[in-house]
């Protein structure tokens, strides 16, 4: 008979830390579910290129703190410019800054999700990032079925289905003309 493994115990300040830290990453999971559909196209895309798949596998064979240092470097780029856009945009900057923004969201986006993708398994590994991701994708899973499951949501997916056959019709209409 083998004895069930204890969870360690917690100091009070790692119990709060994992709080907070859960009250700041699922707010930004939930987030990136929303707009995820906007950039599912472009990633799919994206999925096929050669040098991306090529930087997948490499990411895929390295260990567990590399991929975590490699994710890392996205954010590295992206906040500074996040805050550069931020700053030409309150100095009257207006279409610098929003491309800036709009171009750092989606570049972090991109290549956070292939990164992610490419070495969740072995991120997963790492005791303190599992401990932190599990809840959150618990957390992003029930909220997401929640959702799906809501009349406003029914609503969204019939609307947006319209407004897709209304984009085609008018593209088909133009071809056509």
């Amino acid at each position: 008979m083998s004895v069930p493994e204890r969870e360690p115990q917690r100091t009070p300040l790692a119990r709060i830390a994992r709080v907070v830290l859960g009250m700041l990453v699922v707010p930004l999971v939930l987030f990136d579910e929303a707009v995820r559909p906007l950039f599912r196209p472009l990633l799919r895309a994206l999925a096929r290129l050669r040098l991306l798949q090529r930087m997948q596998s490499i990411v895929a064979g390295l260990p567990p703190y590399a991929i975590l240092v490699v994710l890392l470097v996205p954010f590295l780029i992206a906040e500074p410019l996040k805050i550069v856009a931020l700053y030409w945009l309150g100095t009257g900057h207006v279409k610098l800054g929003i491309g800036t923004l709009v171009g750092a969201y989606a570049g972090s986006f991109v290549f956070v999700e292939r990164i992610y993708d490419a070495g969740r398994e072995k991120l997963m590994q790492i005791g303190w990032f599992g401990a932190l991701m599990t809840p959150v994708t618990r957390a992003r899973d029930l909220f997401l079925t929640w959702l799906r499951g809501s009349p406003g949501w029914t609503l969204a997916r019939a609307l947006a289905r319209a407004a897709r056959d209304r984009a085609r019709m008018i593209a088909g209409w133009f071809r056509r003309n």
